[in-house]
């Protein structure tokens, strides 16, 4: 096992690396040639415990990996977003291959610290008739479904932001937090957010919609 510590990090304990990287375990019962005694016990065999790990080897291409957050958005009077895309798509820069997993596919990979999956996905080169190819070109999306969001409001964290979908145009205040529950509202603190919006707050901060 090849583990550069520089990329995974001094945060993370070897044992938790060990139990990332582990494939399979099995035990074998191994037996005697001769019988042993001991303390008026026969020996006749012994089992052994063997682990598989797996690990990347240094000539392995990277891959960046990303977290794809479909946001409603509006269109001719109806709130719709992006449908059958993949929840997880990692891209190598350079050969231009995709791999892509879905929210239950992901379900048993870690793309926190160490990026471990316990299956590959299977490498497909991007095409121009793909979703994600326009999606990470900014190309116009031709090959992209859309499905129906009945909520008016959506509302997700990402990373130091929020990001937000309302039906229309939304004034907000800004709210020391623990004015939070009882606050009053200055018209000096009014801000307009557009129906899609990407903001950050303060941590000292809140938002809080008429």
């Amino acid at each position: 096992m090849d583990i550069t510590g520089d990329e995974i990090g001094s945060s993370l304990p070897t044992i938790e690396i060990i139990t990332q990287l582990l494939v399979r375990q099995q035990i074998d019962f191994v037996q005697t040639t001769t019988a042993e005694s001991a303390d008026d016990t026969s020996l006749i065999g012994n089992l052994m415990f063997t682990s598989f790990s797996a690990a990347p080897n240094k000539n392995q291409a990277p891959f960046a990996v990303y977290e794809l957050i479909p946001i409603p958005f509006n269109q001719n009077n109806k709130r719709l977003r992006l449908a059958q895309i993949p929840a997880y798509p990692g891209i190598n820069s350079k050969s231009h291959q995709l791999v892509r997993w879905s929210k239950e596919e992901a379900a048993a990979c870690d793309f926190l610290q160490m990026t471990t999956c316990r299956e590959s996905p299977v490498r497909r080169k991007e095409t121009q008739n793909d979703c994600i190819y326009q999606l990470l070109t900014a190309a116009k999306l031709e090959d992209c479904r859309v499905e129906y969001f009945a909520g008016k409001l959506f509302v997700h964290r990402v990373g130091q932001y929020w990001a937000i979908s309302t039906i229309n145009a939304t004034k907000w205040h800004t709210v020391a937090t623990p004015e939070i529950e009882q606050h009053l509202l200055h018209g000096n603190e009014e801000i307009t957010i557009s129906s899609m919006a990407l903001i950050t707050t303060m941590n000292t901060k809140s938002l809080a919609c008429d």
